[in-house]
């Protein structure tokens, strides 16, 4: 269990075991085995070192679309190779916030030594999240039934990130008690 101060980990929810394919390889193999795996990305790799990401969406893209040959064509040809990686210990919060930003739906997960130890995904993120949604939901079923409902939720603040057991609705934000706190402080 995580304290007030303590936030999730990527290294917490990824995924270890990381599908990869060399960059040599064709587009159909690609495609083989993201139906294989059932997964829309691979990462790629040329001499064990990762160099890209391609995905289902970059198959369809620069492939499908174009009514080309899948198996007459490199994964380098078409794979993404402008990546970032995030390390497993950085805070889930931030890697969300960056592919939110870019618009990006996985990232390898790269250790200090530059090992490839895991990926990080959209689906990843959002397992953590039900959990939120059913409180939410119980919550707004009590208050639809009379019932009077805590003020107060375990959860993640919406702004400094941290889990915390006390989260409290600040104009429809849930905010733990010292962002709560400060947001006051700034009004006065």
């Amino acid at each position: 269990m995580h304290s007030d101060n303590e936030e999730i980990k990527v290294s917490e929810i990824m995924t270890k075991k990381v599908i990869v394919i060399e960059s040599e390889k064709s587009v159909k193999e690609a495609a083989h085995f993201l139906k294989l795996y059932n997964i829309r990305g691979l990462v790629v790799v040329e001499n064990n070192d990762v160099i890209g990401l391609v995905t289902d969406k970059d198959i369809i893209n620069n492939i499908v679309s174009e009514n080309k040959i899948p198996s007459q064509f490199k994964v380098k040809d078409i794979m993404t190779s402008k990546l970032f990686s995030v390390g497993p210990d950085e805070k889930i919060s931030d890697v969300a916030d960056k592919m939110y930003s870019n618009r990006i739906g996985r990232v390898p997960v790269i250790d200090s030594d530059d090992n490839l130890v895991g990926i990080i995904t959209e689906t990843d993120i959002t397992k953590i999240v039900p959990a939120l949604i059913e409180v939410f939901n119980a919550k707004y079923d009590m208050q639809e039934e009379g019932h009077e409902v805590s003020k107060s939720i375990r959860g993640i603040c919406e702004d400094c990130g941290n889990i915390s057991d006390e989260l409290i609705d600040a104009d429809g934000r849930w905010l733990c008690e010292g962002c709560n706190d400060s947001k006051k402080i700034d009004l006065d």
